[in-house]
């Protein structure tokens, strides 16, 4: 008769979350970081914790510093005998979920908190054995310095790190819970992939090999969203809190569910240290992730052959990027226009040919309105100045990137790069999608690109040469889809995206090709200055 009465309350939680929801926008929760945990996926990670980290005789004393309406408890209620369940704290800073999930769950043992955690003082003697936490997702950018501030010295004080000022509100949370768990007590985060990849995220690895005992870090594929409402990559994560064992493992396990991944390895922590992209365990390149730092120096990567940019950021590509047709329609002249790309997604060729005008052979046919006239110069071009009056009456003046330019119509100067690589790319586990094109035109890129410009040791061996650059374009094609998604990062909904310096990193195949460019450079480089 109980189960059915907490059946029900968990089914009035559910409306109720519902409810609360539809209440707010899209940009006030995701200002907020108010993704509710699934029941499905509470009730799957608290049994998995229960089977695994906790004897039958355990009781358990709970603390959810970010409860919502309480799906965890509910899913602890639905595990766990009520009998075992010793103590019950949520915390929560939104009053309106606060006095709902009063309602729901009080009768049941829970005591709920109105507060920010972020800002309680730690407790002196930590009595919770059992974090069970699904944080705020709230982006930096949405929190002011002084916030950031106060929380990067609530860290120092925490756990003695100093956290980079990019990181989310989810880090924040996870690094000061560290003081509110008992000795030997279980930690569980559902939390964002991506801490395993960015800079960031280096001090939150850093705690976690160095100051706790890590015991399990699953995965879910990037294509399985287990939040309806938000295109993020998601994790648990599961540590106690002990010094790390001498020779502890870890779990890493991808895919499927927390009891059943589609694949999972140990490993070490303290080889974690070697690892800078905990998101390619596992893999199978794991050998690359924990490579050895000495056969890493002799691997030639993209980076030492290219200089990589991202493509223009126009900061209003619908007013700044234009059909070539449309703007002969609209008088614009032809010397404040430049031939520019398309997406990716309209290259059915790798190889982007060019008419004799310099135009890329592709459609759509593009162009980029670029003018660095002063304002006094406008007035001799007519139809360029009402086109201008439009876009700055249409506020694309005032937008953050065009407001920080003089003039906010000037682009930045972004030649046409030789070889392309395609920034982002929508695929299945296993395969980057990234595309590599070989550019034959004068169009510039957008930055959907990322343009792989020669450095001067491969310009001195193309001297001698002529297809060099075609046999390197070829070398790039070979690189394997493992590493580039080693060094890039993958977001919810199979999202895989690579940033200059991520592709930089990437290893390329060994190839006589790669030394004789080395040879060549110096020996024409003697030559050119040998009169010297």
């Amino acid at each position: 008769m109980k189960m059915k009465a907490l059946q029900q309350i968990e089914s009035d939680r559910q409306n109720a979350q519902t409810k609360l929801d539809s209440l707010k926008s899209a940009s006030e929760r995701n200002k907020m970081g108010q993704y509710a945990t699934p029941f499905s996926l509470a009730r799957e990670i608290v049994e998995f914790v229960r089977d695994t980290y906790f004897a039958e005789t355990d009781r358990i004393r709970f603390l959810d510093p970010a409860v919502g309406t309480g799906a965890f408890f509910s899913a602890m209620l639905h595990a766990f005998p009520k009998t075992r369940i010793g103590n019950a704290v949520g915390i929560e800073l939104d009053s309106q979920i606060v006095s709902i999930t009063k309602n729901l769950w009080t009768a049941w043992g829970l005591e709920v908190v109105k507060a920010d955690f972020a800002q309680l003082p730690f407790p002196t003697f930590p009595m919770f054995n059992l974090h069970l936490v699904n944080p705020p997702y709230v982006r930096h950018h949405h929190l002011d310095p002084e916030t950031k501030q106060r929380l990067q010295e609530k860290i120092k004080t925490a756990v003695g790190l100093n956290l980079n000022g990019l990181a989310g509100l989810y880090c924040y949370f996870l690094l000061i819970a560290h003081r509110w768990l008992a000795q030997d007590g279980i930690g569980v985060w559902l939390i964002p992939s991506e801490f395993m990849d960015v800079k960031y995220g280096e001090v939150v690895k850093r705690y976690l090999t160095e100051q706790v005992s890590l015991r399990h870090i699953h995965r879910f594929d990037a294509e399985a969203l287990q939040f309806d409402d938000a295109l993020v990559s998601s994790t648990v994560l599961v540590f106690q809190n002990r010094k790390p064992e001498q020779e502890g493992e870890v779990t890493f396990s991808l895919g499927g569910t927390l009891k059943a991944p589609r694949t999972c390895t140990r490993i070490r922590q303290r080889q974690l240290a070697q690892v800078s992209k905990w998101t390619s365990l596992p893999s199978k390149s794991m050998r690359y992730a924990v490579r050895d730092v000495h056969q890493l120096n002799k691997t030639t990567t993209i980076g030492d052959l290219f200089e990589i940019r991202r493509g223009l950021a126009t900061g209003a590509n619908q007013f700044f990027i234009l059909r070539r047709d449309v703007a002969s329609d609209k008088g614009l002249p032809e010397q404040f226009l430049r031939p520019i790309l398309p997406s990716p997604r309209y290259l059915n060729d790798e190889k982007i040919f060019a008419a004799d005008d310099g135009f890329p052979l592709v459609q759509p046919s593009l162009v980029l309105l670029d003018c660095d006239l002063e304002d006094s110069e406008i007035g001799d071009y007519p139809s360029l100045k009402a086109y201008l009056d439009w876009g700055q009456s249409q506020g694309f003046a005032d937008r953050y990137i065009t407001r920080h330019r003089r003039p906010w119509f000037k682009q930045e100067n972004r030649p046409a790069a030789p070889i392309l690589c395609s920034y982002m790319s929508r695929t299945k586990s296993g395969n980057s999608g990234l595309r590599f094109f070989q550019n034959y035109s004068q169009a510039t890129s957008p930055n959907v690109y990322l343009m792989l410009y020669p450095n001067q040791e491969v310009q001195q061996a193309c001297k001698n040469n002529v297809d060099l650059l075609t046999q390197l374009f070829n070398l790039l094609k070979q690189a394997k889809d493992e590493y580039l998604l080693y060094e890039g990062r993958t977001y919810g909904g199979g999202l895989n995206k690579i940033e200059p310096k991520e592709l930089a990193r990437v290893p390329l195949p060994n190839d006589p090709l790669l030394r004789s460019i080395t040879v060549t450079s110096k020996q024409l480089f003697l030559l050119e200055n040998k009169s010297l």
